[in-house]
């Protein structure tokens, strides 16, 4: 018996069991799927505020937001939190700051950020510091953590097998590497993450306290070739429980684009996208497609990124925007 068996075995034993046939997170309101797909949606709609530099009004709509909400994604609290400093809001900024700390953003980490370092006095540094330790316990309470062994040991495993496709420097060599050493291992990752999903949800933010480990997993198998995905059908199995835990605030609408577009990319040989994630320049047309799509999950709109982007460097507010792209630039629109 391996580790994973094990660990799927101390899982089910140790999920509490609730109302529904399937186990759920009982630790959190089980929550209506319109309710988070108006977080979601709110959310989009602050970064449009952001975007027309309506900062006070940005600052409220996080504000009410969180206040209704126990759980809260770090992406967000991260912006709102340097929104509200640039907006000399400082006691809203300090309060997203602790709110952050409790989703599991380290001390260290929000000292790097340089609009909050110059613009909470060092008297209120010394408060968050004093509460840091308690809030970061009240995040690791919230934690399941033998999936988030589990995961990680899955991520790490899926890293050295993708970093044998780099080593194979050959093309011929990388297709032959994808084919018959990548492929099969993909399979047995998207098999187990399927039984965690079923057992407890998406493995993301909100159960193991990492954003990134599981979509990683995702985007791997995702961009294996062409033949491999046009063939495939664990992912297509997957993508309406991705598409459940969106709405149940498993995963970011940011996260679950990134995994469909490379999908959709790799699929179509590069000629077509979703939301537009991987794209430096999109026609009119595919522009109207990808908004489309894009509100549907509550992301904000290509023309709002655009101008976020302009923003940020600017005023140095990281909007965390590179998206699927290695180097941050606005998408440009095609007449």
């Amino acid at each position: 018996m391996d580790i994973f068996q094990i660990a799927i075995g101390l899982i089910i034993l140790t999920t509490p069991v609730c109302f529904a046939e399937r186990p759920v997170d009982c630790s959190y309101e089980v929550l209506s799927e319109k309710e988070y797909g108006e977080y979601h949606s709110a959310i989009g709609y602050a970064e449009d505020l952001i975007a027309a530099e309506k900062w006070e009004d940005a600052v409220l709509v996080y504000k009410q937001l969180f206040e209704r909400y126990d759980f809260v994604f770090l992406r967000d609290c991260k912006i709102a939190a340097q929104v509200a400093a640039y907006a000399y809001k400082n006691d809203d900024a300090i309060a997203f700051v602790k709110e952050g700390i409790k989703n599991g953003w380290a001390l260290k980490s929000v000292r790097k950020h340089k609009i909050l370092k110059s613009q909470i006095h060092p008297s209120k540094w010394l408060e968050i510091t004093a509460v840091s330790d308690s809030l970061s316990d009240i995040f690791k309470s919230r934690l399941d953590p033998v999936t988030r062994y589990v995961i990680k040991k899955m991520y790490h495993r899926d890293q050295r097998m993708a970093l044998g496709a780099l080593l194979t420097f050959s093309s011929n060599g990388q297709d032959r590497y994808a084919k018959k050493k990548f492929a099969p291992h993909s399979e047995k990752q998207l098999g187990k993450l399927g039984i965690i999903i079923d057992s407890l949800g998406y493995p993301g933010e909100k159960l193991i306290g990492n954003e990134s480990w599981a979509s990683i997993i995702l985007l791997h198998h995702n961009s294996i070739s062409q033949n491999y995905v046009l063939q495939d059908s664990l992912y297509p199995r997957l993508r309406p429980t991705l598409l459940l835990a969106l709405q149940q605030g498993q995963i970011h609408p940011y996260r679950f684009a990134l995994i469909q577009d490379w999908y959709v990319a790799v699929k179509s040989a590069h000629t077509q996208t979703a939301y537009g994630c991987l794209q430096i320049e999109l026609t009119r047309d595919q522009l109207t497609h990808v908004n489309k799509l894009r509100k549907e999950i509550g992301l904000h709109s290509i023309e709002t990124r655009n101008r976020l982007i302009k923003l940020q460097k600017r005023t140095g507010i990281d909007f965390n925007l590179s998206e699927g792209q290695q180097a941050l630039a606005e998408t440009r629109i095609l007449n």
